[in-house]
């Protein structure tokens, strides 16, 4: 708590509960944008998915996750990673983000000059992620890239998140506790501050396949 996490040391840091539960919709503007295999193609080495991305206004910031099934690895190998798949973020100036390419903060994406360089990709981890902390208006080329994929096809999905930012500024949720009500729907409790800066404890329950929220 009090800080940002560092993502290349302790990885995608603590969960944001009110976040988690309500979605991302602290901002007036926020959106979420879900790609899965049904909606991507399976790629093989060197091809290519681009998928494109309008930023409408920049104070609430962006985050684009890649994840996929990798193939068994196996363990005499120094990187276990069979299917080798690179988040590319083109920002609307042609310069961009690489997936897991995080700036000294820890937290937000480092901007290359030329993010379709492979020698940035992230070469151990099936999942990826870019964070922009500000992004200007404009389009994103969002490409998932085929580094090496040596047997059939990778599918893999991708999730774009309009409406983030770090501790600091993020939306309530501390001290959460999680039970089952009589249906065994979760019912997640925590504490935060309500408008008039008062602290208040919430209560979200989840029913239905898709979670509707009461």
């Amino acid at each position: 708590y009090g800080s940002a996490p560092d993502k290349v040391i302790q990885g995608w840091g603590m969960v944001d509960v009110s976040r988690a539960v309500d979605g991302p919709g602290v901002f007036g503007d926020s959106e979420v944008v879900w790609l899965d295999e049904a909606d991507t193609v399976p790629l093989e080495t060197g091809q290519s998915f681009t998928y494109h991305y309008t930023v409408t206004g920049s104070h609430s910031g962006l985050k684009i996750t890649l994840a996929w099934t990798d193939e068994p690895g196996s363990p005499e190998n120094a990187v276990r990673l069979v299917n080798d798949l690179d988040l590319i973020v083109i920002a609307p100036d042609g310069q961009g983000y690489v997936g897991n390419l995080f700036d000294l903060d820890g937290w937000s994406s480092y901007r290359v000059p030329d993010p379709t360089n492979t020698d940035y990709g992230d070469r151990y981890n099936n999942v990826e992620q870019v964070i922009i902390s500000d992004p200007v208006p404009g389009e994103y080329s969002i490409m998932v890239y085929a580094y090496q994929v040596p047997g059939d096809a990778q599918d893999f999905a991708l999730a774009i998140t309009k409406g983030i930012s770090p501790v600091g500024s993020h939306a309530a949720g501390d001290h959460p506790s999680m039970a089952l009500d009589s249906n065994q729907w979760p019912v997640v409790a925590y504490s935060g501050y309500d408008l008039g800066n008062q602290k208040q404890i919430y209560v979200r329950r989840w029913q239905g396949a898709v979670g509707d929220q009461s």
